[in-house]
């Protein structure tokens, strides 16, 4: 199926900061765009790490590492899932165009989704602004899925939290009016966006 967009829920979150500081985050939002390879921040590749380590550690491999019990902590609750790194997309109509929805589940089981978060300091709340909830329920609600929980999983290296949401029309229609806005943005800044997968051009 011909599309007019195909964009991933995180890139909205990259839109969100973007609202929030204009001037300073602009080129931030052209390059994540254009696909632009970035250099991690430390506390980037922090999280890189330690997802790296539960990940092994659910593989079944006796990791070493620094970060104490709250790797086993972290890795039981991820024991039983059904795919790792799930690739999911649909096509979501819009007066917009038609918009492919793509992206990498975490951990998928039947009924949920879970998205392992790291941070310094976590406040409860902290993701609900966050676009990953409402497009991959949506991608799953298009596609006539089951999924009833969408869970981050949050850890600041000490101990363990877990954000829930639902499936509801009102996050899906959260997600579709910052999706139309973040199109609006694609539109007027065009000229200076040179991935043209972003507007459709999908090399099957």
């Amino acid at each position: 199926m011909k599309v007019d967009y195909a964009i991933y829920p995180t890139l909205l979150n990259n839109f969100y900061w973007y609202k929030v500081d204009p001037f300073g985050k602009w080129q931030e939002l052209i390059d994540k765009c254009n696909r632009v390879k970035t250099e991690l921040a430390p506390e980037q590749l922090k999280g890189v790490n330690f997802e790296d380590i539960i990940n092994r550690t659910l593989d079944g491999e006796i990791v070493e590492h620094e970060y104490g019990d709250i790797v086993e902590k972290v890795a039981t609750k991820l024991i039983n899932h059904h795919k790792q790194q799930d690739y999911i997309s649909a096509v979501v109509k819009t007066n917009h165009g038609k918009v492919m929805l793509y992206g990498f589940v975490d951990y998928s089981y039947p009924f949920k989704y879970i998205d392992l978060k790291t941070t310094e300091k976590y406040r409860f709340g902290k993701y609900e602004k966050s676009n990953q909830h409402g497009g991959y329920m949506l991608i799953n609600y298009l596609n006539g899925g089951q999924i009833k929980d969408f869970h981050y999983l949050v850890t600041d290296f000490k101990d363990m939290y877990i954000e829930s949401y639902q499936p509801t029309m009102e996050i899906f229609d959260k997600f579709i009016f910052n999706l139309l806005e973040f199109i609006d943005w694609l539109e007027v800044n065009k000229k200076h966006i040179t991935d043209d997968k972003i507007f459709g051009n999908i090399k099957s």
